[in-house]
C-alpha cells in the first residue's frame, strides 16, 4: 500500500511538471535562441541568434551601463563591447525591438 500511494504522488508530481514545461509562452522559449560566450572582464562578448523569427536583446554589463535595445534576425551575428575596461558580460535580456 505504502508504495503504491508513493507511485501515485511520483505520477502526480512528474505531470504537473510536464505540463508547466508544455504551457510555457513562446515569448520564453525565444529567450534561449539567441546564444552568447562569456570571454572574461574587460573582453568583447561575441553572440549569434539561432532565433527563427527577429528578437531584441541587450547586453547586461556588471560595472558598466546596460547596452541599449538591439534586434536580431534569424541568424545574425553581433558582439557586444565592454563600456568599461573592468567591465564583465553578465548576459543578454530580452527587450522590444
Amino acid at each position: 500500500m505504502r508504495t503504491r500511494a508513493a507511485l501515485s504522488v511520483g505520477t502526480i508530481l512528474m505531470s504537473s511538471v510536464g505540463l508547466g514545461m508544455a504551457t510555457a509562452s513562446p515569448a520564453a522559449a525565444a529567450w534561449d535562441c539567441v546564444r552568447h560566450t562569456y570571454q572574461g572582464i574587460g573582453k568583447p562578448a561575441p553572440t549569434w541568434s539561432t532565433c527563427s523569427v527577429t528578437v531584441g536583446r541587450k547586453a547586461i554589463w556588471s560595472y558598466g551601463p546596460d547596452s541599449s535595445c538591439k534586434k536580431y534576425t534569424p541568424g545574425q551575428e553581433r558582439t557586444f563591447y565592454p563600456p568599461y575596461p573592468i567591465s564583465a558580460f553578465d548576459g543578454l535580456k530580452a527587450c522590444k525591438v
